[in-house]
Parts: C-alpha cells; sequence; structure tokens
C-alpha cells in the first residue's frame, strides 16, 4: 500500500518519509514502531538512522514531562544508535542529557530561583547539590550562571573578598569553556576591577587562562538600539580591548610577550593598550596633573615605543607635540627619541583634514617642536644624528621645503658639519634674501672662520630690519666681530645702539655683553649711526652669496605704479624669463626707462614659482642689439581700424597682435605680410599670454598658411521675409532686387556684400578670390570677377 500526496507524490509506507509524515501527524506510537522495524532492517541507512532519532526525540520530551522514569529508556536507544554527524540531533541530546538527571527537578527550582533574582538561597541550593553529590558535571554551566547573575547583581554591594571567593567557586566548576559563560565571568570581573583596587585583574585573567577566549571576544561588539525607531546599531569595543585597557588603567606590570602569544598580533594587543595610554595622558592633562602626565609620557615611550608604527602611536606624539609647550617644551627632545622616528606612519606624511579644517602633516609639527627644543639650554650639547636622517626624507617628501631645510642647515651647524650647513644657507637666502633673520643665522655660521664675510651679513641683515626690537643678538655678534678685527669705534656705536635701546624698553642686557666689552673698549668716545659702514660692506656678502650666478641681459619692457604708489619694473629675456622688482630696489634701475638694458643675477624660487631678482647693474648690450635676439615670424594684416587707429596682425591661431599707428610709419593694407619681431609675457590677472611687439616692418616673404587664392563660381545668397534665398530659385515675378545680393559663397567661402557692391556682381559668376586666416576663420579679403587662375 502506498500513500499519496500533491502533485502526485507518492510515499512508500515502509519508508523513513512515512516516519517522518507519522510524526507530523503526531501519531508518535505508529512512526516509532516502523521506526524500528526499518532500523532493525538497515541500521547503517543515514535517513532510516534520522527518523529513528527524531521520533525517540519527541518520545523523550513527552516522557520528561509526564514525568514518568521511561524517559531514561527511549533516550538510551537514542544514543545506541550509530548515527553520521548531524549537529541539529546533536544538540537536542546534549540538551535532553541534564534533564534526565535523578535531581533534575531539584537543578530546575534552583536555577528558577536565581533568574528570579532570589541569588543567595539559589546558591546555597546548588552548593547543597554539589555537597551531596547530586550536582554531575553536566550541571555545572548552570550553577556557574547562577554565581554570574549573583555576581553582576550584588557586586557593588558585597566585600571584596566574598566576590573573589565566587569567582573561585566558579572556576572549580568544570564548565565548557571556552564559552559564552566563560567569557561573561570575565567581563563582569572587568567592571568589578574598576571600583576595587584590591582586585588583581591581570591575575585572575591568567587563572581564568586566556586560551579560552572565543573569536568574538577579539571583535567589536555591535547591539541594535531598540530606542532607536531607524534601528540603528551601535559599536562598543571588543571584550579584549576593554581588559586590556583596564590593564593600563590600574598600571599592571604586564607580560606583553606573553599577551601577545595567548591573544594575538599587535593590532590586538598594543592597540588597545596604546589607545587606553592617550586618553590617560589627555584626562590628565585637562586635570591638570602634570607630574603624573610627564611620568606616563615616559612610561608609553620608554615600553611600547619599540612595538612600531600605528594610529594610536602617532595620536599620542600629536599629545606631546600639543602638551609639552613652552616651559616644559624641552621635553619634547627626549620624548621624541624614545618615540622612535622610524614608527612615523605613511599617514603622518600628509596633511590631516578634518572638518574641512587642514592640519599640517605630523611630521612637520613633530620637527618644528624638537628643532626648537634643541635649542633650549637644558637640550644644549646633546647629540642630534639620530634625528638627521628624518630631515634628510622630510626634504624629499616635502620638496625641499624652505624652512624645513633651514632647520637642517642649523642642526648640521650644531653637529660640527658647517660645511653642509653653510652650503645650504646658501640656497636658503636665494629665496629669503630680503629676511633680516636669515643673513643673521648665516652669518653665525661664518663667525669663526670668515668673520669680514660674517660682517658684512649682519651689515645686510640691519639694513633690512627696521624694527630695532629684533635686532639685539645681530648687534651684540657684529659688536663682538668687530672687536676682533679690530675696529673698536665701529664696535662701540654697536653696543650703544644696542645698549640705548635695551634701557629705553626696559629690557635685560645679555650675559654675553660682559664676554667682550672691555675697560679698552668702554674709554672709546663715539657718536652718530654706522650707516655709511654697512653701505660699504653689504657688497661683499652680496658678492660672497652671488659670485657663482652668472649676470644675465634682460629689458625693461614696463613700468607702473601699484596701490601703495611703489613703482614696478617688468623685465624679460625676450624667451622664457620675466620678472617684476621694485624700481628702487637696485641703484641701477632708478633712473632706467622703457626698453633699458639692465643685467641681473637671478634665482628662481620653486615655492613660489617666480624668480627673484638678486644684484642688477648697467650693461653694456643696446636695445637694438638686445631686440635682435627677439623672435621673428611672418605675420599678415587682417584688420585696419582707421577710427581707434590701429591695425591688427595674425601669425597663427594662437598669436596675434595690434599696432597703433603711433608705433610705427607704416600704413599697411589687409592682407599685407609684414615681419614682426616680439616677446611674449604671462599675464597674471588674466590668465593669458601677451604678445609685444619690438619691431614691425614690411616682408617680401608670405606665410602661405595664412593666406588662399580660390577660383570657382561664386553664388548670390538674398535676404528675404527672414529666409536666405539662392540667386537660381528667384523667379521673374519675385519681388526681390537680383541687382542687389546680400551676400554670396565660392565653396565653403563667405563673401561680404562690400566685395558684391564693389565688383558689381549682380548675378552668379566665375570668380577669383583671395582669403586670409584670421586666427579662427578664413576672411576673404579681395575678389576679381575678371581674373582667373
Amino acid at each position: 500500500m502506498s500513500y499519496s500526496l500533491r502533485r502526485n507524490t507518492i510515499i512508500n509506507e515502509n519508508s523513513s518519509q512515512y516516519v517522518f509524515k507519522l510524526r507530523k501527524e503526531g501519531q508518535l506510537i505508529e512512526a516509532y514502531n516502523l521506526a524500528i522495524k526499518l532500523y532493525n532492517q538497515n541500521p547503517t541507512d543515514e535517513w532510516v538512522q534520522k527518523a529513528y532519532a527524531w521520533i525517540l526525540i519527541d518520545i523523550v520530551k513527552n516522557e520528561i514531562n509526564l514525568g514518568t522514569n521511561n524517559a531514561v529508556s527511549f533516550f538510551n536507544q537514542l544514543l545506541s544508535i550509530n548515527i553520521v554527524a548531524d549537529n541539529l540531533i546533536t544538540k537536542q541530546i546534549n540538551f535532553l542529557k541534564p534533564k534526565l538527571d535523578s535531581h533534575y527537578q531539584s537543578i530546575q527550582k534552583a536555577t528558577e530561583l536565581s533568574k528570579k533574582g532570589d541569588h543567595a538561597q539559589a546558591l546555597d541550593s546548588f552548593r547543597q547539590l554539589q555537597n551531596q553529590g547530586q550536582l554531575s558535571e553536566q550541571h555545572h554551566e548552570t550553577f556557574g550562571w547562577a554565581i554570574y547573575r549573583y555576581i553582576k547583581s550584588s557586586n557593588k554591594s558585597l566585600a571584596i573578598n566574598d566576590v573573589k571567593s565566587l569567582f573561585m567557586e566558579y572556576l572549580k566548576l568544570k564548565t565548557p569553556r571556552p564559552s559564552l559563560l566563560h567569557s561573561f565571568i570575565l567581563k563582569i570581573a572587568i567592571e568589578f576591577s574598576k571600583n576595587h583596587h584590591d582586585f588583581n585583574l591581570y591575575n585572575f585573567f591568567q587563572i581564568w587562562n586566556p586560551e579560552y577566549l572565543r573569536d568574538e571576544d577579539k571583535k567589536k561588539e555591535t547591539v541594535e538600539d531598540n530606542n532607536d525607531c531607524f534601528g540603528e546599531v551601535k559599536t562598543y569595543p571588543s571584550l579584549v580591548d576593554r581588559l586590556l585597557k583596564q590593564f593600563v588603567s590600574k598600571n599592571y606590570q604586564m607580560d606583553i610577550a606573553y599577551l601577545q602569544s595567548v591573544i594575538g598580533n599587535n593590532e590586538l594587543v598594543i592597540e588597545p593598550i596604546r589607545e587606553s595610554y592617550f586618553w590617560q595622558i589627555f584626562n590628565l592633562h585637562k586635570s591638570s596633573h602634570f607630574n603624573e602626565l610627564w611620568k606616563l609620557f615616559d612610561n608609553y615611550a620608554s615600553n611600547y615605543s619599540l612595538y612600531g608604527a600605528s594610529h594610536w602611536h602617532s595620536e599620542i606624539l600629536k599629545l606631546a607635540d600639543r602638551f609639552m609647550s613652552e616651559k616644559n617644551s624641552w621635553r619634547f627632545y627626549d620624548f621624541l627619541q624614545a618615540w622612535n622616528i622610524n614608527n612615523f606612519q605613511n599617514a603622518d606624511w600628509h596633511e590631516e583634514i578634518r572638518d574641512d579644517y587642514k592640519s599640517k602633516p605630523l611630521v612637520k609639527k613633530a620637527l618644528k617642536k624638537m628643532f626648537e627644543s634643541i635649542k633650549l639650554d637644558s637640550n644644549k650639547g646633546k647629540d642630534i644624528q639620530w634625528i638627521l636622517p628624518v630631515y634628510q626624507q622630510a626634504l624629499k617628501s616635502f620638496d625641499n621645503d624652505i624652512w624645513i631645510l633651514r632647520e637642517y642647515a642649523s642642526l648640521l651647524s650644531h653637529s660640527g658639519k658647517k660645511m653642509e650647513a653653510i652650503s645650504i644657507y646658501k640656497d636658503i637666502l636665494m629665496d629669503l634674501n630680503d629676511q633680516a633673520y636669515v643673513w643673521h643665522e648665516f652669518a653665525q655660521l661664518l663667525a669663526d672662520f670668515e668673520p669680514e664675510t660674517s660682517i658684512s651679513m649682519l651689515c645686510k641683515a640691519i639694513s633690512l630690519q627696521k624694527n630695532e626690537d629684533f635686532l639685539g643678538d645681530v648687534r651684540l655678534l657684529l659688536s663682538k666681530l668687530l672687536v676682533n678685527v679690530n675696529k673698536l669705534d665701529k664696535a662701540k656705536i654697536e653696543l650703544n645702539i644696542y645698549k640705548n635701546h635695551r634701557q629705553e624698553k626696559g629690557w635685560k642686557l645679555s650675559d654675553e655683553l660682559a664676554q667682550f666689552d672691555s675697560q679698552q673698549l668702554q674709554e672709546i668716545e663715539v657718536s652718530g649711526d654706522n650707516l655709511g659702514f654697512y653701505e660699504t660692506q653689504i657688497s661683499l656678502a652680496e658678492d660672497y652669496l652671488y659670485s657663482d650666478i652668472p649676470w644675465q641681459d634682460f629689458l625693461l619692457h614696463d613700468q607702473w605704479m601699484n596701490k601703495k604708489q611703489v613703482q614696478l619694473s617688468a623685465f624679460t629675456d625676450l624667451g622664457s624669463v620675466e620678472f617684476i622688482v621694485k624700481s628702487n630696489k637696485f641703484e641701477a634701475l632708478k633712473s632706467s626707462a622703457i626698453h633699458s638694458v639692465i643685467q641681473f643675477k637671478l634665482h628662481f624660487d620653486k615655492a613660489n614659482n617666480k624668480y627673484n631678482a638678486l644684484q642688477a647693474q648697467a650693461s653694456a648690450c643696446s636695445y637694438d642689439d638686445f631686440k635682435d635676439n627677439a623672435s621673428s615670424d611672418i605675420a599678415i594684416v587682417d584688420h585696419i581700424n582707421n577710427k581707434k587707429n590701429l591695425f591688427h596682425f595674425v601669425i597663427n591661431s594662437n598669436l596675434n597682435g595690434i599696432v597703433r599707428f603711433s608705433q610705427t610709419e607704416l600704413k599697411p593694407k589687409v592682407g599685407d605680410f609684414l615681419e614682426v619681431k616680439y616677446f611674449m609675457t604671462y599675464d597674471e590677472k588674466e590668465r593669458t599670454k601677451r604678445l609685444h611687439v619690438l619691431n614691425i616692418a614690411p616682408s617680401e616673404e608670405e606665410n602661405t598658411s595664412l593666406i588662399k587664392i580660390i577660383t570657382g563660381e561664386l553664388n548670390l545668397k538674398y535676404k528675404y521675409n527672414g529666409r536666405t534665398i539662392d540667386y537660381q530659385d528667384i523667379s521673374n515675378n519675385d519681388t526681390i532686387d537680383k541687382t542687389k545680393p546680400d551676400f554670396a559663397f565660392i565653396s565653403d567661402y563667405y563673401v561680404a556684400k562690400y566685395h558684391l557692391r564693389k565688383n558689381q556682381i549682380t548675378q552668379n559668376c566665375k570668380v577669383t578670390v583671395k582669403a586670409l586666416y584670421n586666427g579662427e576663420k578664413w576672411s576673404v579679403f579681395e575678389l576679381d570677377k575678371n581674373k582667373t587662375l
């Protein structure tokens, strides 16, 4: 006999499928009898095994609910089935096993007490069962959950020894590990340690056994916010994160190698520790606990810098940059050295952008802070070799940033590499030659072995700096050097200016003054200033700096007054070099006029993408000789404007210009070829190139790319009622006057009405025209109806 289902599916009544059908219908006895029969016939059939197992599971559950002893017998049958691995059946077996314990009812009562919050009585019940040997290992996990609930609900009111005892009582149980319960016990221990300093969480973790950490314990926790109508998911630190941060908070002596071996790599171990240090440092500064703050910085750098670069390692350096300021800035030198300059991340070399705010790269900020720290008395004499490689890398990464280059040169000088520093300062002064402090710094480098050059540089610095407040150190060094070269009267003048200004300001005189302000110098009587002396000395400094730069001729092609009424002069080499300079900057410019040729020494400032004039002098080259070097091209005149007294010419689609009648005696016609000498400049305001004519003359040479001769049929066109009508389409009855065409075409070339009227053309005919290229399109400028090729 067989059984028919929908879709004509037939189930054999002597099959495992029929067992499942009977089970679904609740006919457990019939299903059980059939399952035994099939199992005895074929005990290795996988589906027969499963059908038999599921019937036994249902029967065991029923028998347990009826409180009969038959459940154990059926459960043993279940265990006897040599079933192929099936996770669902295995879970059911594990679920049923503790319920078949003869003491299950007592254990259930204890469990209910725990869940209802009667924790003390629940624990007493479990302990009594355990003492009487009635709590088998399969129920230890249930006891463990009861202990967990008790600690969680009462840890703030329980004495520390009581909680420790509860933890130890749990750890002695034979609970499954790793497990959710075991992780929850560690979690509650972390919370408990926050309020109980006598509880050593680090020791507890070792007893708890790190090997029992689950993969889930190392991942961030995500919890859906039930109060959020959008179902927002909140993220929390992982269990391991919280554990390690608590270790740092408690200042435990940790075996990092051990933690790495039992937990994992640096990302899992070191980063949470570093993050914890970051927030402790931040909060100590916020609460002004500075003694603890500096100790924590030192402790961190000593213990955690060796683990390499990371996000939080860099964040802690940012805090050091912020907090080690003013009277504590000296600390940064030692901290950065311990932090380890090899620990910069790639991100630290780039600008940081937060909320549209750009911050300098961390590397730049750290080097700046470290440089300032080195200059302090407390750090003088310390070895700085270790920091030089970072500067070298920074110069490459930041394209020779002028400020980093300046610091690097200063450090080279401090480390005894003066010749390298001097070479670099020559480059620095090329870009900052108008900055007094850079001349002063260079003078300090040269003071010991080139005093005369150093003196001239100090004179240059004084001539540039108009605020006496910033000249104290400059005048002191200049005085000292003048004494050394026996120019005592000049030295005394410098000292007088220095002392008088300090006294006016109420400032203290430098202790360095006593080193050279001798009795002999004090007895010298002087008056006035050293302005004349400065002028005679400055050229020595400039010659020293610019000696390797060649003189070049440049044409002054324009002059104007800026908004501050300062005259500016524009120069060009007629090629790619152009620059603007104040007309009063150099003596050679003060009486120069347009078309003067002046010699300059130049330096290209890459940072600002411009040429800087360093020195200027008159040139032996004349304007006529100079302009011979200009570019020359053949141009065509494409337009003459008699009202504005000018004509326009075209060289190609990119080059064209105008010449006013007042600039030349030429009276060209449209279509004439001219030879143009010119140069180009770039208009910053208009962001376009501008052509300047130096000379223009008639040319017998023609530029064939600018002119065409076309012969062909001229097709007349007429405008009528908003339409264009061809000559051949006009009938004799039309009102259009055929003798007055409006325009015409020869091939694709437009012919204006002017040419048609001039040549009295009233019908289509064969003609020859000349067309020129005006930079944008071809334009017919001459027509001859009688002339053909």
